[in-house]
């Protein structure tokens, strides 16, 4: 019998609803496809004071629990759910998430078919607004067709559950580094490693997680940040515009013009890439509009600047302007 090839690791902390609602889901389908020789599902529960301890109990035939004896904090316990990863591939999957039906299937058939270093999941609340090849050679491809197609993807497909990468690739020392610096340390790690590995990126299509339309609150003591955080959205955003300039100039930023006007307008103007997550992850066509509306010359800009890029790269141009500013006049 060949060795488990995919390690679900769930980090989580006093959302015991949430987690029993996953693992049905898991273990429904570790059942109907009897997955149990495939896959490990493993809890690192980061010092719950709710009914944890006991949902992972019954589930314990299929589900393996880890406790933290004291809050380290939820970035530092999803750096774990990575690092003791024990199979070829990991998957960190946050506690308030759902799967679509045939999930675990279609990701192991993926896993044993292509090997690729990473698999981008479909979130249900996301629209990529333009379409995204099934197959990338590797991460670099992914990032240039992202800018011109749509660059919040970039930092979009950041959701933790998101991401099912080979377990060998994740750089542990640098995500470690960044761990009282940024919200996404995991995200730095993960992606440094998919982008040194230069292997195949699956993005799939059809929609795999199902992100809830109330999610779990989200808690706002972290000791690896020095505890409290008073304002988590902006310390978020924040985070988000840094790692995206840190993967533009790791990636393709002396090589790509688009890479490099976004990179000037984040710069510049930090608060574009919150209106591209509004449009993106407004649930409803109304609410689409009503953004779309509001947002006005900055969109219509946006779009002018990605029909130039594209109508430049066709014809061989090389010429764009250093700077392309997306503020409302």
């Amino acid at each position: 019998m060949q060795p488990p090839i995919l390690s679900i690791n769930i980090p989580t902390h006093n959302r015991a609803k949430y987690l029993n609602e996953l693992l049905n889901q898991l273990c429904g389908q570790v059942d109907k496809f009897a997955l149990a020789s495939k896959l490990s599902i493993n809890i690192y529960d980061n010092a719950s004071s709710d009914g944890t301890q006991a949902v992972c109990k019954r589930h314990k035939r299929l589900v393996n629990y880890y406790r933290n004896e004291q809050n380290c904090g939820a970035d530092a316990n999803i750096l774990q759910s990575y690092a003791l990863a024990k199979t070829p591939y990991v998957w960190v999957l946050g506690d308030d998430e759902l799967v679509t039906e045939n999930t675990l299937f279609r990701i192991l058939t993926e896993l044993r078919l292509a090997s690729p270093a990473m698999i981008i999941l479909n979130d249900s609340n996301y629209n990529r607004l333009n379409y995204f090849p099934v197959v990338f050679s590797d991460y670099f491809s992914l990032v240039n067709h992202a800018l011109m197609a749509n660059p919040h993807f970039l930092i979009a497909h950041s959701l933790i559950s998101l991401n099912v990468v080979r377990s060998n690739i994740f750089n542990h020392e640098l995500a470690r580094s960044m761990l009282s610096k940024s919200f996404y340390p995991h995200f730095i790690g993960l992606i440094d490693g998919v982008l040194h590995s230069q292997q195949t990126v699956i993005v799939h299509e059809s929609k795999t997680i199902i992100v809830r339309r109330h999610r779990a609150k989200i808690h706002t003591f972290d000791p690896s940040k020095g505890g409290h955080i008073d304002d988590m959205g902006a310390s978020i955003k924040s985070s988000q515009v840094k790692y995206l300039q840190w993967l533009l100039r790791r990636s393709c930023v002396n090589t790509n013009k688009a890479a490099t006007i976004l990179l000037n307008n984040l710069d510049n103007n930090p608060d574009s890439l919150h209106d591209f997550y509004l449009m993106c992850s407004a649930d409803s066509a109304e609410t689409k509009i009503k953004l779309l509306r509001s947002l006005g010359k900055r969109i219509r800009r946006l779009q002018h600047f990605i029909s130039r890029i594209k109508i430049n790269t066709q014809n061989g141009i090389t010429e764009t302007p250093s700077q392309f500013n997306l503020d409302i006049q």
